[in-house]
């Protein structure tokens, strides 16, 4: 995988009239939105949408 995306950065998309700013601080605030079970999943993955850009 790392060789498959090393020409490559990934990015928040952002909803509508969103920043980008705004749109990393929510993705960060779904990141770290956890519950543990046998292993740690955020509960709500499908609010970050990303990309993968070509640099």
């Amino acid at each position: 995988m790392c060789a498959l995306f090393r020409d490559h950065r990934v990015e928040p998309v952002p909803e509508v009239g969103e920043s980008m700013q705004k749109a990393r601080e929510r993705t960060l605030g779904v990141a770290r939105d956890q519950e543990m079970y046998l292993l740690m999943q955020m509960r709500r993955p499908g609010d970050a949408k990303l990309r993968w850009v070509r640099r």
